[in-house]
């Protein structure tokens, strides 16, 4: 990770870089899904069939979410996608969507980025982004809507400070055609903001408007929360604890130290965004507030999918790459265990969801596959506390960043 860009790359102009580097990205994205679908014929599997081709269908039926067939999205995740499907009536369709969405992403995260970064960085983590597998997977084959919460919070970002009545706009659709996670951005976002009141209107009036027309017509706009609080996955301390003791810990439990831990990195974040004077600075905080809410989330949620990262994955790629300009060798490190881990964390779990009553007495009784499961759980909790940390430790150090540069 320490390694400079190469200096052909840096000699580019903004324009060829940005040209170029879109390009290849796009192409990337393209030529993955063409060999998979349309080379190896493989199925669309993971959410696209099971949850957002067959809601779509059921709203195409004239059916409404929430009321008629239950849904984890947001108000309007379902209308897009029937959307997608009267385009062309194949999960193909909504995958391809979720591609765009994370092409077009791109120059927003760049653009947000050299605000307050040096050009090399930016560049760097530009190139770790691209080459990221989770993020290649995730968009490219499973189609996962967190791509459109890239686009939408990476377009926040590029218009917070500059035009905030916009960049709350474009972080309330994501609020509403996407799903209710984004929530747990908002303080970061709001104390980014130069006029705060104004984005905060922009953030809030059209989730008003989505969720507000659901409750005219009596109709439970909680009933995604309270479908996500009855899940349970792996990736999580709450998991890894049920894997070790054979006890789950009670949902009321686990929901109050999930609250308490979001809430403290919250405050947390708070006050180190509001001491901070620099606009360059308050912009790198946002960054660091963003991240750490994040993997509080990942960590201490019952429902903790690692494809969340992928909300704003290549705010990690900065973070890794400015810890690499200031030789802090472990952060390169997990991350280059979070990206080995990640994969294979999920794959175990599919492989291992039929046992999951079992994984308890199987680790015990020294299980190949269990111990596998128990070591790679733990391993990627780790690389989510590490993160979290050092995102609370720049967050609170007096020290100005000297890779930031002035506005």
């Amino acid at each position: 990770m320490r390694r400079p860009v190469p200096g052909r790359i840096l000699a580019l102009r903004r324009r060829e870089f940005d040209a170029i580097f879109i390009a290849l990205f796009g192409l990337t994205h393209l030529l993955l899904f063409f060999l998979v679908f349309f080379v190896l014929h493989q199925s669309p599997h993971a959410d696209l069939p099971s949850y957002y081709v067959p809601e779509a269908h059921a709203l195409l039926r004239g059916l409404t979410p929430y009321r008629d067939f239950p849904s984890s999205y947001a108000p309007w995740n379902s209308y897009l996608d029937a959307l997608l499907l009267r385009i062309h009536d194949s999960p193909l369709s909504i995958l391809v969507f979720q591609i765009a969405c994370d092409i077009l992403s791109v120059p927003f995260w760049i653009g947000f980025t050299r605000r307050f970064l040096p050009e090399d960085i930016v560049r760097k983590a530009a190139i770790l982004y691209m080459i990221q597998p989770m993020v290649l997977w995730d968009v490219c084959i499973e189609g996962k809507n967190q791509a459109c919460i890239s686009l939408l919070l990476a377009l926040a970002l590029y218009l917070i400070a500059r035009y905030d009545l916009a960049s709350g706009v474009s972080y309330s659709l994501s609020l509403v055609l996407v799903k209710i996670l984004p929530l747990i951005f908002l303080p970061a976002l709001f104390l980014g903001a130069r006029k705060r009141t104004l984005w905060l209107l922009g953030a809030v009036a059209l989730p008003a408007v989505a969720y507000g027309a659901f409750l005219w017509h009596g109709i439970d706009v909680t009933a995604p929360i309270r479908i996500e609080q009855r899940l349970i996955t792996g990736g999580d301390l709450p998991y890894l604890a049920s894997l070790v003791f054979g006890r789950t810990i009670s949902a009321g439990l686990s929901s109050a130290i999930f609250l308490l831990t979001v809430a403290a990195t919250v405050l947390i974040s708070n006050y180190a965004q509001i001491r901070t004077q620099l606009a360059a600075e308050r912009l790198w905080k946002v960054l660091l507030a963003i991240l750490a809410v994040l993997f509080t989330v990942l960590l201490f949620s019952r429902k903790s999918d690692p494809s969340y990262l992928g909300m704003c994955f290549f705010l990690i790629c900065i973070f890794v790459a400015v810890h690499a300009e200031q030789t802090k060798n472990w952060t390169s490190s997990f991350y280059a265990a979070l990206t080995l881990v990640v994969m294979l964390v999920t794959s175990l779990w599919f492989q291992l969801l039929p046992f999951y009553f079992k994984l308890h007495d199987m680790l015990w009784a020294g299980d190949k596959s269990a111990i596998a499961m128990f070591v790679s759980q733990s391993l990627l909790i780790f690389c989510y506390a590490w993160f979290l940390l050092a995102a609370l430790h720049d967050l609170l150090s007096q020290r100005p960043n000297r890779f930031i540069k002035p506005a």
